[in-house]
């Protein structure tokens, strides 16, 4: 699974989302750059 990092911040646990409806890339690739999404 897709999720978000870098655009807010890397977290000690894992990646923030963007948005709580914002759980994959493809739902919201406007807000995930390549270079700052990891395949999980």
């Amino acid at each position: 699974m897709f999720q978000i990092h870098g655009l807010i911040q890397e977290g000690d646990s894992g990646y923030y989302i963007v948005e709580e409806e914002c759980i994959s890339c493809q739902m919201c690739k406007e807000h995930c750059p390549v270079d700052a999404i990891s395949e999980d």
